[in-house]
């Protein structure tokens, strides 16, 4: 067994192969040994420098001359012999997994200045940024953070270079969103190779909320389904800037100033051209690589422009996005795609975001078009795929029919199936207005009219079709033989001029005595109150 001399000679040779492997961080990884020995309490700086400065003969020329300064700087032989003393009261009161720790606390911080002095500078290109970002976390974890001013320095800078430079958003997103979320931004986003573009507003809103919804404990309780971002890539914004340079459709910009009725008259001939414009063929083969990596999962291929999820303008349904079935072979899914996008990027030129922009005053913005590919969250039923239901959500609930609803409560608007139905109305049918203080309360009162005012139309996408449908809840369920997914969360049966709830998950009533009701859902579950209690946390 080594004695105790032995084992510090060996520590001793172990902080040596450290500052060998790092030449250029050796002063910093001895500044560090140096403060964790003084804050740690084993053995004072003064003390260090006392020792190192026994035996140096100083000679005071300037007893009286204010305009000197007294700080005397070591010499040479002085500065090795507090390094050396510096090494061994490590040796000899750090273990060498502390030392190990301290080591790399030291290698990080000098990573994490590289990383935040690379994410300022104005044009830095996205690939050495994000070559960067994988070196820093690729470095061994050390015992302590980061301290938390450097950590929010580099969250700060790369918020802006990635994702957003609103100063609102950055403002919030520091505190929440960790230097490692980035990492499935750069590996997943799509651009330009030595382009400079941020990923847009939706996808922004998207991975924000998510990250303070996960700090939640009142939200992630236990036997709760765990909240999830669906697999997504993100198509830079610069991307859009290439694909409208490269194929000429610059001439399209000033749209934005012509009358409505114009940019309403020449918007279709305008997303024919974009759709058979051409991206570069290393674009091409990176969105064949992605359809190769999610197969014939269907997508949805959302706009993420840098205006959407703005403060104080939310764009929500004025840019397109389209649903892909994705089935076929590969070459017939990637054109589909290409379409898609070149679609989704057209949508800029449309007259309801243009009008919306005039009453924002955004009409000047120089528009840029990130985009959003997910895969569509569901369940295969029959040759259909589908969500077994869909909505969107609002903190603040502006249609109030009753005295008992509260404002500050929130609404949901829910449908069966895709939430298309959700967010665009549709004339002769209706999601459910769900008052989350209040579920028990409906706008209808009676039987008729609560079936009058109800869902009859369910979107889903068509497999074997390869398209997006429409299709009655009776005919989705005509085989009845397989049983749909929480089919009692979702409809009552009409009995007698009566609605009633299933009371248990078997349903044996034929279809066309069901009605899309989210009864069960809403008033048996705790489905409402976690829905408010997401809302309040995000408004906060």
């Amino acid at each position: 067994m080594a004695t105790k001399a032995q084992q510090i000679e060996r520590r001793v040779q172990h902080i040596r192969r450290h500052l060998e492997s790092y030449p250029h961080l050796q002063a910093k990884i001895l500044r560090q040994l140096l403060i964790e020995l003084h804050t740690a309490g084993k053995v004072s700086v003064d003390k260090i420098y006392r020792e190192a400065r026994e035996g140096v003969e100083r000679v005071d020329l300037h007893q009286s001359d204010h305009n000197v300064g007294e700080a005397t700087r070591l010499p040479t032989e002085q500065r090795q012999r507090m390094n050396e003393l510096i090494i061994r009261y490590a040796a000899q009161h750090f273990t060498r997994k502390q030392i190990d720790k301290i080591v790399h606390l030291a290698v990080r911080r000098e990573f994490a200045q590289a990383l935040e002095d690379f994410a300022n500078l104005p044009n830095v290109s996205f690939d050495l940024l994000a070559e960067k970002l994988r070196e820093f976390l690729q470095l061994p974890e050390a015992e302590k953070p980061l301290p938390a001013s450097e950590a929010m320095g580099i969250r700060a800078a790369l918020i802006r270079h990635f994702i957003s430079d609103q100063l609102e958003f950055i403002g919030i997103a520091k505190h929440h969103l960790r230097i490692m979320d980035f990492l499935p931004i750069i590996n997943r986003s799509i651009g330009p190779r030595h382009g400079i573009g941020k990923i847009g507003g939706k996808a922004a809103g998207m991975l924000l909320a998510y990250r303070i919804l996960n700090e939640a404990p009142e939200i992630n309780k236990p036997g709760c389904l765990p909240l999830a971002i669906p697999d997504s890539y993100y198509l830079r914004s610069d991307l859009y800037q290439q694909f409208v340079q490269e194929n000429g459709l610059m001439i399209f910009y000033d749209q934005k100033y012509k009358p409505l009725e114009e940019v309403r008259k020449e918007y279709p001939v305008i997303k024919e051209i974009f759709k058979n414009s051409e991206f570069p063929p290393e674009i091409v083969d990176r969105f064949r690589e992605l359809l190769e990596e999610v197969g014939t999962h269907p997508l949805i291929v959302r706009s993420s422009s840098l205006l959407e999820d703005n403060f104080g303008s939310a764009f929500s349904g004025k840019y397109d996005s389209i649903f892909l079935p994705n089935q076929g072979p590969l070459e017939e899914r990637l054109q589909a795609l290409i379409g898609a996008v070149a679609e989704v990027y057209a949508s800029t030129l449309g007259p309801d975001p243009i009008s919306y922009r005039r009453e924002k005053n955004l009409i000047d913005y120089d528009e840029r078009m990130g985009v959003l590919i997910q895969k569509v969250v569901g369940i295969r039923y029959r040759h259909y795929f589908l969500p077994i239901f869909a909505g969107v959500a609002f903190s603040r609930n502006m249609y109030r029919w009753s005295p008992r609803i509260r404002r500050e409560d929130g609404l949901v608007r829910l449908v069966m199936g895709l939430g298309t139905r959700a967010v665009d109305r549709v004339a002769a049918d209706y999601p459910r207005m769900i008052a989350l203080g209040a579920p028990h309360l409906r706008p209808e009162i009676e039987a008729k009219n609560i079936a009058r005012y109800s869902q009859r139309w369910v979107d889903v996408i068509n497999l074997v079709a390869n398209r997006f449908e429409s299709v009655t809840l009776q005919q989705l369920l005509a085989d009845m033989s397989q049983p749909f997914p929480e089919l009692y969360q979702i409809v009552s049966i009409r009995e007698e001029g009566h609605l009633r709830v299933p009371v248990t998950k078997l349903i044996d009533a034929d279809p066309s005595q069901m009605t899309i009701t989210f009864d069960r859902l809403a008033t048996q579950t705790d489905f409402p109150e976690r829905m408010r209690l997401i809302l309040k946390r995000l408004e906060a």
